[in-house]
This record gives C-alpha cells, sequence and structure tokens, in this order.
C-alpha cells in the first residue's frame, strides 16, 4: 500500500460482502482517496476494514428499503464520488438514475439486480430496462455496468479465446484463413465465431472453497455466493438467446416465448441437458 495513488476523491462502496471485500483490497492497495465510505445494512467491525490500512473510512449502517434507495442514494452521493455498487436485491437503475443528477460520477458494479419485491418478468426485460433508462436520459457519468456478472468478465476472456483460436487457425492456414485474417484485423469477433464455428461458449466455474472439517459437509453444495442470489440462480428457468447463426429452432413445446426480445430469447424448461467438454 505504499505506492498507492493519491486521488481527491470520495470512494462509495455499496455492500460490503464476499465480493466487495478483495475487489477493496486490491482497489485499497492501489488508489489514495480522500475517504472510503461503506454502506452496509449490517454494522462492518474494525477488524473488516483493517484491508483498507491506514486510509480514512467511514461506516454507515443502513438498511434500506427498496422505495427509498432512489433518494437515499441522492443523499448520500455527492459530485465526483467514484461509486463501487455491489448491492443486491435493489433496483440498479434508480442508482444509476442518482449517479445521474449528480455531476462528475465515476460508477462500476458487478451486476444489474433488480428490487426483489418488484423483479422483472425476465433477465431479458431487465436488460431492456436498463436499455431503456440510457436511451431516455443519455448519462454522462462514466460507468461500467455488469462488470462481475456472467457474461461480464467473463465476455472479454470468451473474446480474447475466439482471437487466439484465430491466430492459430491463420498459422495453420486453415480454410478460409485469409478472411479469418481480415475480421481478425477488425476485431470483428461475431465474423470470427462464425467462420470457426463456434456455437456454444461454455464457461466453467472451478469452486476452491473448502470448509475446515469436510466430513460435517459430506454431500453438501459448498457456496461463496450471497445466499440471496444463490437462491435465486438456483431457482430460475435458464433463459437462452437464438443467435446469428444458429439454426436451432426455440420455438419447442415447453419452451416459454419471452415477448419482445431481440433475438428471440426462450425460458427453458426444467430439467435442461447440455453435452459439452470442459478441459482437464
Amino acid at each position: 500500500m505504499l505506492n498507492a495513488k493519491p486521488i481527491n476523491r470520495r470512494c462509495v462502496i455499496l455492500g460490503f460482502g464476499g465480493v466487495a471485500t478483495p475487489v477493496c483490497h486490491i482497489f485499497a492497495s492501489r488508489y489514495l482517496m480522500l475517504e472510503y465510505i461503506i454502506v452496509d445494512k449490517r454494522r462492518i467491525t474494525d477488524e473488516q476494514i483493517k484491508i483498507f490500512g491506514d486510509k480514512r473510512v467511514s461506516r454507515l449502517e443502513l438498511n434500506i428499503k427498496p422505495e427509498d434507495l432512489f433518494q437515499t442514494m441522492m443523499y448520500l452521493l455527492k459530485d465526483d464520488d467514484i461509486v463501487c455498487d455491489f448491492f443486491g436485491c435493489n433496483e440498479t437503475i434508480d442508482i444509476l438514475h442518482a449517479c445521474h443528477l449528480k455531476k462528475g460520477i465515476v460508477y462500476v458494479n458487478s451486476s444489474i439486480e433488480e428490487n426483489i419485491l418488484k423483479p422483472y418478468p425476465s433477465q431479458n426485460a431487465l436488460y431492456r430496462a436498463f436499455h431503456e433508462f440510457k436511451k431516455k436520459y443519455q448519462p454522462k457519468f462514466a460507468g461500467c455496468i455488469d462488470a462481475g456478472a456472467n457474461p461480464g468478465m467473463m465476455t472479454h476472456f470468451a473474446i480474447l479465446g475466439i482471437y487466439s483460436m484465430a491466430r492459430e487457425a491463420i498459422k495453420n492456414k486453415v480454410d478460409h484463413y485469409e478472411k479469418i485474417q481480415s475480421f481478425l484485423d477488425k476485431k470483428d469477433f461475431a465474423n470470427l465465431a462464425q467462420i470457426m464455428k463456434v456455437d456454444v461458449i461454455h464457461i466453467s466455474e472451478w469452486e476452491k472453497l473448502e470448509p475446515n472439517d469436510e466430513s460435517k459437509f459430506e454431500g453438501f453444495v459448498t457456496n461463496s455466493w450471497s445466499i440471496e442470489s444463490f437462491h435465486d440462480e438456483w431457482f430460475v428457468n435458464a433463459e437462452v438467446s437464438r443467435g446469428t447463426h444458429d439454426i436451432e429452432d426455440l420455438s419447442k413445446e415447453e419452451y416459454e416465448e419471452i415477448p419482445m426480445s431481440e433475438p428471440l430469447t426462450v425460458k427453458c424448461p426444467f430439467p435442461l441437458y447440455m453435452k459439452t467438454a470442459c478441459p482437464t
């Protein structure tokens, strides 16, 4: 933390759980903010904020009701704040709206969230609401949305993987390698995926969380997510969209079409099986 870059701004951290803690540890080791402000519904202990070293840290214990989120953000945020949003089960758009009405905000979040009491009918509808917000307000603040969700950072790794495959294809002079070179030069990963017949990208995660006494957890799922997110993902239907070069018909029996989705997106019935291969 000795070489932290001084930045004369406040950093407002919304939520201080399992995702925020390691991110803030990295962040605090690189940037010396005017002040770090942690907002969480739990009491944050002195032990938990040791990751900030000797930097100035304020803690606000607030259990914000969904209907009060926008007004609370308008009260808490100041011009030029850096906002790190790790809130779950609250309306992200309410926070974005508050950021839009301030000046010079820099905003990043781990995922787009919804009011758990008034959920959107589908994930597609949630993303559509975000695009409608962007179109309506044309927000001027700098923001990075859904940086921690899937897709999110995983999208960048998938693109890098496609580029790596393309370079190998060009090196081995496969069929149409001149076209592949042209698409690679333009960084046109969509056409690269199509010409190289990349139909499905399977991201496999390896959970390395280990209990102290494994015998007590035999047969249990070990999980490092927040409980609300884990429960939500566990019980929601998978949503599948038809890609630009897919030939599979998604209008099958028991597949529920999501209205106004573009491209066509359907909710898949339980159970859903997919044959994949994972590297060892």
